[in-house]
């Protein structure tokens, strides 16, 4: 049995190497391709119909939002925002709307995991929601606050009756 020479053996692993960037190349342009397709989620919604809980008497749950960083033994938590639940007699699984520090509406995400963002503009809310999709309620709070890393939950209060207000 003949062995290669080393020239034959570097034309070979020069093959291999064409053919795995190429490979790479190709796989990252078809993630960016898919990636832009659903960054350009533009579906807009009227806020105020959207933020609408059906019922006579709303109640409402508050947790804080916390982002998490874990660096070996250490966790780090920092708040970020709140979870305000509201639901009704009507509407048991009700929304949850997303809020940042000091407690300004920066979207909201229904109980099947859609998310909406809402548009500011010079720091003043549009009127205008754009959705984000189907997130699930942590990544769609995630994106909404635009965390990076983990989140955690923290209950505040239990439900309590409220006006019913948008």
């Amino acid at each position: 049995m003949r062995r290669k020479t080393l020239k034959e053996k570097s034309e070979a692993m020069n093959w291999k190497n064409v053919l795995m960037l190429g490979g790479i190349f190709l796989g990252a342009h078809l993630a960016g391709c898919r990636s832009a397709e659903k960054g350009d989620v533009t579906d807009k919604i009227d806020i105020r119909a959207a933020m609408d809980v059906p019922g006579d008497k709303v109640l409402r749950e508050w947790k804080k939002i916390f982002s998490v960083e874990q660096r070996a033994k250490d966790k780090t938590r920092t708040q970020v925002g709140f979870l305000e639940r509201r639901f009704s007699d009507e509407d048991r699984e009700g929304k949850f709307f997303v809020r940042d520090k000091v407690q300004d509406l920066r979207g909201f995400v229904l109980p099947e995991g859609k998310a909406f963002v809402f548009e500011l503009r010079n720091g003043e809310l549009t009127g205008i929601g754009r959705d984000l999709g189907n997130t699930g309620l942590e990544n769609g709070v995630k994106r909404i606050l635009e965390v990076p890393g983990g989140i955690e939950f923290e209950p505040v209060t239990e439900a309590s009756a409220a006006p019913n207000q948008g």
